[in-house]
C-alpha cells in the first residue's frame, strides 16, 4: 500500500511523513492501518533490496579458506574478499527503516552442501542481530566446498517478502 494526499484537484504520492513530538520533528518510518481484522502497512519510507553475490575464497600452499557473507543489523551486506578481508558489498535497508522490523532467511539450499557455520537454514531470523553464513575448507590437498543459497528479507510483522537474491559461497584450497 502507499500513502497519497489530494492536492489542488489531483492525488499526489507522499514522499515522507513527519510528526512533531516533544518539540522536534521526527520522521515516520512506517505507517500502519487496521483493515478487516489485520494490520496493513500503508506507508513505508524505506526500501529493502538484495543483489545476487558470488563469494569465492581460494587459498594455495596448504592454508585454510573461508568464504563468509553477513546480513548486518546496520543495514549492509558484508562478504569475504579474495584476499581474505571483509568488505561492505551493498546496503540492504535504506530510507530510515529499522533492521529489527525485518527478518532474513535462506529459504532454499539450491545446490551444494549446507554451509559450515552460520544462522539456521529454512527459518527466518530477526535482523535485530546480524546474521552470517560461512563455508570453511581445511588445507592439505585440493578441495572445495560450495553452497548456493536463496535468501529473502521480509517484514517480521506481516510476513511480506520485500527482497530476495541468490548467494554462492565457495571456499577452496589448492596445493
Amino acid at each position: 500500500m502507499s500513502a497519497s494526499v489530494h492536492v489542488g484537484g489531483s492525488w499526489k504520492n507522499v514522499a515522507g511523513i513527519n510528526v512533531y513530538v516533544g518539540g522536534a520533528w521526527k520522521t515516520v518510518t512506517n505507517g500502519w492501518v487496521y483493515v478487516g481484522g489485520a494490520w496493513k502497512k500503508f506507508f513505508p519510507s524505506f526500501a529493502a533490496t538484495l543483489s545476487n553475490l558470488t563469494i569465492t575464497r581460494t587459498v594455495t600452499g596448504g592454508g585454510a579458506a573461508n568464504a563468509t557473507i553477513t546480513v548486518d543489523a546496520d543495514g549492509y551486506v558484508y562478504a569475504t574478499t579474495a584476499g581474505g578481508g571483509f568488505t561492505q558489498r551493498f546496503q540492504w535497508l535504506t530510507g530510515g527503516g529499522v533492521a529489527g522490523d525485518y527478518s532474513v532467511g535462506y529459504t532454499t539450499l539450491v545446490s551444494g552442501t549446507t554451509p559450515s557455520s552460520g544462522a539456521a537454514l529454512n527459518v527466518f531470523s530477526a535482523l535485530s542481530s546480524s546474521r552470517s553464513w560461512a563455508n570453511n575448507q581445511a588445507g592439505g590437498g585440493s578441495a572445495s566446498k560450495t553452497s548456493v543459497l536463496t535468501m529473502q528479507i521480509r517484514e517480521t510483522v506481516s510476513g511480506n517478502v520485500l527482497a530476495s537474491a541468490t548467494f554462492t559461497l565457495t571456499a577452496a584450497v589448492e596445493p
